[in-house]
């Protein structure tokens, strides 16, 4: 038996293969008393592995060893494998970690540093850091540097299996010529092998990939290192999967990493075999012939006593193993120390001298409760006198004035920022204005946000303005120093799509075979699309050895995927391989908004890495920083902070300033947006099945609006909550609360728990409970912990008892709140959230044109951006395409907040570069005054300027379109290149290329030009004179051509291709519909009448035609009518009936509106591959009334 001391699972990114919870249950199974995870420069799986060992399932008896692999830079060679001793080793292991990958401690300074990894020198690195770290070099360079540097009883040599010459110890000087195991035989590689190796012969990586996998030097030679350095021996396996048959799994990630072929990888970047984990009698096996090198860790008998004394349920074999190998239990055996989980850390705060965070605070609280209440009324004392007591009795002062001073610099620097989720519970959140909810009025109960029940830690989530965050977050770096903040990272996963993709990809399949077939796969396991409970095996998998495969199942069940090559055998492949790839880690990322302070330096807590956006981020993500006790911070941008911002800020330029604080939360104009669902734009209740919400439920008030965003989430609709709400608010059912008792309780939301609130104050009416033991039940029911439910549902059934609730009742009670405390929503969320929303609604409802000006300048929304402009439109709003002299970086509100200018920044194809060029020419020079001026000042490129040309940014110039490109390619052609039979000698397009300008032109901006067009004033004429932009010609010039201007469709073609919307013409009359052309062909072709959906059609002689045409708005008229649209889909969802069956949901919108189609399996099985999301759809159906929403119930998608 022996102690695998280097194992590498998937979070050595791209080429480890196993998640922490599996490499346990194989150690448990093969009898390994302990287990190191060491993935390479990483310890990003640790928190993961430390609960997988510490849990109840398979695996939990293996001592969990945390320790990482240590590279240098440069691609040197050789590893150190640094094990963990004690508490200092973890913070030596974090610090050598951040340095490895930023090549600097970011604890040794307050001031931000740039990365440079490659100035890590390992040797040198682990001589500083040494203390509590056990240190196993593989390589015997690393052996000399560190021997008579480091203590001898932390340095041994690591021996691996895979090294040449360990069977039988043979020379490897004498091995055949190209083995794979040679140090000096050069490696047959392809040309891509020597484009890599060409500046870095050791194979080097960038510094954010993992590196490949460590070469194995000879056995010989690190015997001799060892014994050189009289540095004790010991051997494990170099280990990068569990089972010898996952080498596929490693070779696949391998290719992924590298861009490459599977068939064509390099071997110096894989794992040498055996790289599994191995069982004893293997290892044994291969160690037979290695002579022991005791140096400072002899095995001795007290050593041997040492190792009984830690694994006592170990059997007798172990003594009878080469000693290299018992020595890995040796060292396991002093690797005992695991950092501890679940704990806080909280951070320090500057005080006053003689203050403590519990009198600042109160103070502070105190000080807004004055502001918020006057007058100042006794429930407001009460409340904060037990939420003080509590955050102070729990140590969370230094928190809630941590998160109170990067709000009061928000509000110094008057930037948007509001607190979200369970915060707003807290009066004491409420009065220090981290929150906008009155938690007195909402009937917000703080034991949701925090009570000493609870186990794990709140959040105070912050809200900022989207567009200046960074300057919050630049602030949160300066205030508390860098040596102990750092932005969260993330680890992004292999979804459905990805894993499939470059599975395929890496097997040889080309990326036009690829793309059409992976587009059509959800993105996600966590997608609606699932294989739901009891469904069928799709028809053409049954009987193959995809029939499980989630990948091939969610392919076979999409109707857009109908002719997918399951026969063709590099897909088979494809598709087999992928599904290891499903949710296992592929890169880091950056949390949006997750910020760390810790109580010292950040780097003795957590590693640190460099991020591309620039700040420092933890290694670990939010859960692993959590799990270590650092307090986290969410500092969210949120785009509707911004538009509502920029609204404001518009409709003050025009001297109507605006308190959204105080706008009556029932206004009548408000409220009928609202019923009629007409909220495209407004934050969060814009979506399609808001819209319908907002309808069926008749919300016109804030509070409606509050109860929608908490209804409309996927738990509500599961369970039954959001139908029963419905019905029960149209008097369809009677409102009857789970109790007789709680019908106070539950009276605002129709006796539905809606709310994580309700949920808990009906538990505690019922059983007698406090909101404390009400708060832990329903943490124990949401997150299904069984453990705490046993206890906690015998504390419900006495309450229920004690308050004379009969034992049959009971049940029934508490399965009504277990049914629904799983679903329900956060009412402090709801209620933040909805209070924004309301407003945003108010803003549309009032000033249109500025709010959604506002809106697209965020550039946010459930839809793309065309169809906020083509509601703009609908609202009276003017649109004005983008002009040269008129236009800013993005959509600009003008003409007295009555038109919305497209800005230049929507042209597909211009640089910023040249962006911001044309914007300071202009800013420098005026506007630009013909074509050539402007190419002269800005700089911009032929194909740029050609763009600009045909989404009519150049309109103004009294030339048309086709004329402007046509003096654009004489302007830019070189004389040289002149075709012979055009007619032009190099003279002639000379005098061409001159500016057209003539003196008056050139004159300062502004001395007399009467530039309607230009936006240029009139000054420096005398009365009755004019100025022309382009004079007549000489005699002897060249006359240009005049060629008519384009028609509006081929121009709102050339809008909508490059631009992404239209300025005139709505799409639906510019292009095509791929239905109406299929009609036509089968017309043409006489091809017989289809037979399903009869009445869907009409029929004269050879001709069929869909019927009675119809536009999206006039469906609400059309209830029980069969109706034909021809729209454009702007947003779809695809969902499982409770069949198992795949159903579709389909937005559409032409020039009245936005339509709803409800696509059910049958007609989407049928005619689901006719749907083109990126062109316009003809479909057919009957208008349902859904409870007072709309929608079209399709029967045939021509």
């Amino acid at each position: 038996m022996y102690a695998p001391l280097r194992c590498h699972g998937h979070h050595s990114l791209l080429t480890g293969v196993g998640e922490p919870a599996k490499w346990l249950k194989r150690a448990d199974e093969l009898g390994v008393p302990a287990l190191a995870w060491t993935d390479v420069d990483s310890l990003a799986g640790m928190v993961e592995f430390l609960e997988a060992a510490q849990g109840a399932g398979e695996g939990n008896g293996v001592q969990p060893i945390v320790g990482a692999e240590l590279t240098d830079s440069a691609g040197r060679p050789g590893r150190v494998v640094a094990l963990v001793e004690s508490e200092v080793g973890y913070q030596n292991l974090c610090r050598l970690i951040s340095r490895r990958r930023l090549g600097y401690d970011p604890g040794d300074s307050d001031e931000p540093q740039v990365a440079a990894p490659e100035n890590f020198d390992l040797a040198t690195a682990l001589v500083e850091c040494q203390e509590g770290l056990l240190l196993l070099a593989d390589h015997p360079r690393l052996l000399l540097e560190l021997s008579g540097r480091v203590e001898s009883r932390r340095l041994l040599a690591l021996l691996s299996p895979a090294a040449g010459g360990v069977r039988g110890l043979r020379d490897p000087r004498k091995q055949a010529a190209g083995s794979r195991n040679t140090h000096g035989n050069p490696t047959k590689t392809n040309r891509r092998t020597e484009e890599l190796q060409a500046d870095d012969p050791e194979h080097a990586l960038d510094e954010p990939k993992t590196p490949p996998p460590a070469r194995p030097v000879p056995a010989l030679t690190m015997l001799d290192a060892a014994r050189a350095t009289g540095t004790a021996l010991v051997m494990v396996p170099d280990a990068w999967h569990i089972l010898p048959e996952e080498q596929n799994d490693h070779e696949l990630r391998v290719a992924i990493k590298h861009n490459a072929l599977i068939s064509n990888l390099d071997p110096n970047w894989l794992a040498v075999q055996p790289a599994h984990l191995c069982a004893g009698k293997e290892l044994s096996e291969w160690a037979q012939n290695i002579p022991d090198v005791p140096g400072a860790w002899p095995l001795d008998e007290a050593a041997r006593a040492g190792i009984r004394r830690a694994y006592p349920g170990l059997d007798g074999a172990w003594k009878e193993q080469p000693a290299v190998i018992q020595r890995s239990l040796l060292v396991a055996s002093q690797c005992r120390y695991v950092p501890t989980l679940g704990g806080v850390l909280f951070p320090k705060v500057q005080l006053e001298e003689g203050e403590t965070p519990y009198s600042r605070l109160s103070g502070l609280t105190l000080a807004g409760a004055q502001r918020r209440y006057r007058p100042l009324r006794p429930e407001v004392l009460q409340r904060l006198e037990m939420e003080l007591s509590t955050i102070g009795q729990l140590g969370f002062a230094p928190y809630f004035l941590l998160v109170n001073l990067i709000a009061d610099f928000a509000r110094e620097q008057n930037i948007p920022c509001v607190g979200r989720g369970s915060a707003a519970d807290s009066l004491v959140a409420y009065c220090l204005g981290l929150t906008d909810a009155d938690p007195l009025r909402y009937g917000l109960p703080f034991e949701r946000f925090l009570n000493p029940e609870r186990s794990d830690r709140p959040d105070i989530d912050l809200d900022f303005c989207w567009r200046r965050r960074d300057e919050v977050l630049e602030h949160v770096f300066t205030l508390f120093g860098a040596k102990r903040t750092a932005m969260i990272s993330t680890l992004n996963c292999f979804g459905l799509r990805s894993a499939f993709r470059e599975a395929a990809l890496a097997h040889g399949i080309p990326p036009a075979d690829i793309n059409p077939w992976s587009s059509r796969l959800p993105h996600s396991l966590g997608s609606s699309t699932d294989e739901g409970k009891g469904a069928a095996t799709p028809k053409i998998l049954v009987n193959t050895p995809l029939a499980q495969n989630p990948i091939a199942r969610a392919m076979a069940s999409m109707p857009e995927a109908r002719g997918f090559p399951f026969d063709d055998p590099r897909f088979q492949k494809a598709l087999a391989s992928a599904v290891g790839l499903l949710d296992t880690p592929r890169h880091f990322g950056l949390h949006p908004g997750g910020v760390v302070v810790a109580p010292g330096t950040i780097s003795a807590t957590v590693p640190c890495q460099p991020s591309s956006k620039g700040p420092l981020v933890t290694q670990m993500d939010k859960d692993g920083v959590e799990a270590l006790g650092l307090v986290k911070m969410d500092l969210l941008g949120n785009r509707a902070l911004t538009t509502l911002d920029d609204c404001l800020g518009f409709l003050r330029e025009q001297g109507q300033p605006i308190d959204l604080e105080t706008i009556p939360e029932d206004d009548p104009h408000t409220g009928r947006l609202l019923i009629r669902g007409e909220t495209i734009g407004c934050f969060q209740i814009e979506s399609p099945g808001m819209r319908h919400l907002l309808q069926q439920t008749g919300s016109h008030t804030m509070d409606d609006v509050i109860q929608a965003i908490a209804l409309i989430r996927p738990g509500p609709a599961q369970c039954g909550m959001k139908d029963a709400y419905i019905r029960r608010f149209r008097g369809l059912e009677e409102p009857t609360p789970p109790h007789p008792s709680t019908l106070d309780l539950l009276l605002d939301t129709h006796g539905v728990m809606l709310y994580q609130e309700d949920v808990m104050r009906v538990a505690a009416r019922v059983a007698s409970m406090s909101l404390a033991e009400a708060d832990q039940l329903r943490r124990a029911l949401q997150k299904r912990r069984l453990d705490d439910l046993v206890p906690l549902q015998k504390r419900f059934m006495e309450g229920t008892q004690q308050n004379h609730i009969g034992r049959e009742e009971a049940v029934d009670l508490w399965q009504r709140i277990e049914g629904f405390a799983a679903f329900a929503f956060c009412k402090a969320h709801a209620v933040t959230y909805g209070r924004i929303a309301y407003r945003a609604a108010w803003l549309k409802a009032h000033h249109p044109a500025a709010y959604l000006t506002a809106f697209l300048l965020s550039a946010t929304g459930y839809y793309p951006s065309r169809v906020y402009v083509e509601e703009a439109r609908r609202l009276g709003v003017r649109i004005l395409g983008p002009d040269v002299n008129r236009s800013g970086r993005a959509f600009q509100l003008e003409r007295k907040g009555t038109a919305l200018r497209v800005g230049l920044e929507r042209a597909r194809g211009l640089t910023s570069t040249t962006l911001e060029s044309i914007l300071a020419a202009r800013q420098e020079g005026g506007p630009f005054l013909s074509l050539p001026d402007f190419l002269e000042r800005s700089g911009a490129r032929k194909d740029e300027t050609e763009t600009l040309i045909q989404v009519g940014a150049f309109d103004a110039f009294d030339r048309t379109r086709p004329e402007l490109l046509w003096r654009l390619h004489l302007l830019l052609s070189k004389p040289t290149r002149t075709p012979k039979g055009a007619g032009l000698d190099p003279k002639t397009l000379a005098d061409c290329q001159e500016s057209a300008l003539t003196p008056l032109a050139r004159q300062a901006p502004g001395s007399g030009w009467d530039g309607r067009g230009l936006g240029v004033v009139a000054e420096g004429l005398s009365p009755g004179q004019g100025a022309s932009l382009f004079p007549a010609p000489a005699p002897d010039a060249v006359v240009l051509p005049g060629l008519p201007g384009p028609g509006p469709i081929e121009r709102g073609k050339d809008e909508f291709r490059l631009l992404g919307l239209t300025i005139d013409a709505h799409s639906c009359q510019l292009f095509p519909c791929p239905g109406e052309e299929r009609l036509r062909e089968k017309n043409a072709a006489g091809q017989e009448r289809p037979a399903q959906a009869k009445g869907t059609f009409h029929s004269t002689q050879d001709q069929i035609r869909p019927v009675n045409p119809c536009s999206c708005a006039q469906l609400r008229a059309k209830i029980g009518a069969r109706v034909t649209l021809r729209a454009w889909p702007v947003a779809t969802r695809r969902t499982r009936t409770s069949k198992g069956e795949v159903m579709r949901f389909l937005t559409l919108e032409d020039e009245s509106g936005l339509g709803e189609v409800l696509i059910f399996p049958d007609v989407y099985r049928r005619d689901g591959h006719l749907l083109e999301l990126n062109l316009l759809v003809l479909i057919t159906g009957v208008v349902e009334d859904q409870m007072g929403a709309y929608a079209l119930r399709a029967e045939r998608i021509w």
